[in-house]
């Protein structure tokens, strides 16, 4: 709990991205502010020890810091991860590719176009090898050197901007 004199009727300044703010005014010369958790979250326990309450002048400032940070470097790893795997997935769109899912040392990719498939993949090797598992099911396994999940998504995406940069040379500007 902060507890501040305040003389006069104070200004108030609240900075909150979620939760309850009460308000309760009396007649006195002192201003209480007190940080309840809703909820028993690590988050919501972390947010209130985050929080900055404070007086300056005739103003009491309370600011409580948002859930992941203001930088992108607090933004949680699962969190990046699914922005990563949207991101893989609007480029195997037009692919036809309806599902992508890591597995070990592969992904299961459900397609809708086989032949749209295959020329992205078609180089093997290197560029990994597509290997059917029956009509619209493939597994597409990674070269041994890019087997770490994350290594393995930069190495997909880099495959299909390269596909997709092949298309636009052969059919214009207007390739997909």
């Amino acid at each position: 709990m902060f507890r501040f004199s305040t003389p006069v009727p104070p200004r108030l300044s609240i900075e909150t991205r979620a939760g309850t703010v009460e308000v309760d005014t009396a007649e006195t010369d002192e201003t209480t502010v007190e940080l309840v958790a809703l909820n028993d979250a690590k988050v919501t326990h972390d947010a209130i020890a985050g929080a900055t309450v404070e007086q300056r002048g005739d103003a009491v400032n309370v600011h409580l810091p948002e859930r992941f940070g203001s930088f992108i470097g607090r933004v949680p790893e699962p969190a990046l991860a699914l922005v990563d795997l949207f991101r893989l997935r609007a480029l195997a769109l037009p692919l036809r590719v309806t599902r992508l899912a890591w597995r070990a040392d592969r992904y299961v990719v459900e397609f809708a176009d086989r032949v749209a498939l295959e020329a992205c993949f078609a180089r093997g090797g290197a560029q990994g090898e597509l290997r059917h598992l029956r009509t619209g099911v493939a597994h597409l396994i990674v070269p041994e050197r890019e087997r770490d999940p994350s290594r393995a998504m930069a190495w997909l995406e880099a495959q299909l901007v390269r596909h997709h940069e092949r298309e636009r040379r052969l059919h214009g500007a207007d390739a997909r």
